[in-house]
């Protein structure tokens, strides 16, 4: 097999570049695949799918191969560690094996509650959404033939879209969003998902609300002269601390809960294109609309821009009132 020779780095700049020929090195793997139908040299199995179509029918493959038995023994040992770890299955269809997962210790005293926290209605109506669509998807794609590639796909693009939401919001808000969210999925015993909690462009708030709890450590990179020099790229950089420190996410603004006497109904949706709401002696006009305050709201009279209106959830149970709406103000 030594006399078989090519230079692989060519053979792949030859697709994606112009002017490159790779066509003796292409022959050499050509004869190889013939020398090895016309010897008869068995191979392994794992090896099979990496031969072309046209060679693999005609290949022979050598029963219960040294390298067969140690992909499928890596292979159950990446299992048994998935099990140990992750366990499996759902105590919703009562056939979960706990993993290690299972029995850790989820931090609520220093996430604390979200019941004062004002983006608490946006929070949940924003999970709300996100739980929903995951549910459709997986629903949709139950008796496909494809199942895992499309749920995949569309999970992805699903994900992709719910963080261009949550990058609409102020670094505050999104830090107050994630710690709702971590409260409202770690304080049940069911099984947790926590999935939009480490979404691509949520999870630096996430592991950032975390550090401000306490839990992990902030790391800061500090500006002076003193550089450090890198050990991979050999680039002079400032140097970096970690430490523990409680820090208050100061959130500059505030929500306030509106009703209506006459309408027994209101959606959010029929006011997203509202940009500013009018306070004066307890009353709010929105979109031309006459609405009452809370009695558990304080709010000064004037006119404010809006950051955020969603549907309000009851403190008591977490389901969204058809009644009211939460808008939040910045000030």
């Amino acid at each position: 097999m030594e006399q078989y020779r090519w230079n692989l780095e060519r053979v792949i700049d030859s697709t994606v570049k112009e002017g490159i020929s790779a066509s003796e090195d292409i022959e050499q793997t050509r004869n190889m695949y013939e020398s090895i139908i016309e010897k008869n040299i068995s191979l392994p199995k794992t090896l099979l799918p990496r031969v072309p179509q046209k060679y693999r029918e005609l290949m022979k493959v050598e029963a219960n191969h040294p390298l067969d038995q140690l992909v499928e023994a890596i292979k159950y040992l990446v299992k048994k560690v998935d099990l140990d770890l992750l366990g499996e299955g759902s105590i919703s269809k009562g056939n979960r094996t706990k993993g290690f997962i299972d029995h850790l210790d989820i931090p609520f005293l220093q996430i604390g509650s979200d019941t004062n926290s004002p983006m608490r209605d946006t929070a949940a109506n924003l999970l709300k959404k996100y739980n929903r669509s995951m549910a459709i998807l997986l629903d949709k794609t139950k008796d496909s033939l494809d199942r895992e590639a499309e749920r995949k796909s569309g999970i992805d693009e699903m994900q992709k879209d719910f963080a261009g939401i949550f990058a609409d919001f102020s670094k505050e808000e999104k830090l107050e969003l994630v710690k709702c969210w971590a409260f409202n999925i770690y304080k049940t015993e069911k099984a947790v998902h926590d999935s939009v909690l480490w979404i691509k462009g949520i999870s630096d708030s996430t592991i950032e609300m975390l550090c401000n709890c306490g839990i992990g450590y902030h790391i800061e990179q500090l500006k002076t002269n003193c550089n450090v020099v890198s050990i991979k790229t050999g680039e002079n950089r400032h140097p970096v601390i970690r430490y523990k420190e409680e820090k208050t996410n100061e959130l500059k603004g505030f929500s306030f809960r509106i009703w209506s006497s006459t309408i027994k109904e209101i959606a959010a949706e029929e006011y997203s294109d509202a940009f500013n709401v009018i306070i004066k002696d307890r009353k709010c006009l929105l979109d031309s609309e006459e609405f009452n305050i809370g009695d558990e709201c304080k709010v000064e009279d004037g006119n404010y821009l809006i950051t955020s209106l969603t549907q309000a959830f009851s403190k008591k149970n977490g389901y969204p009132l058809r009644g009211s709406l939460r808008i939040y103000i910045s000030r």
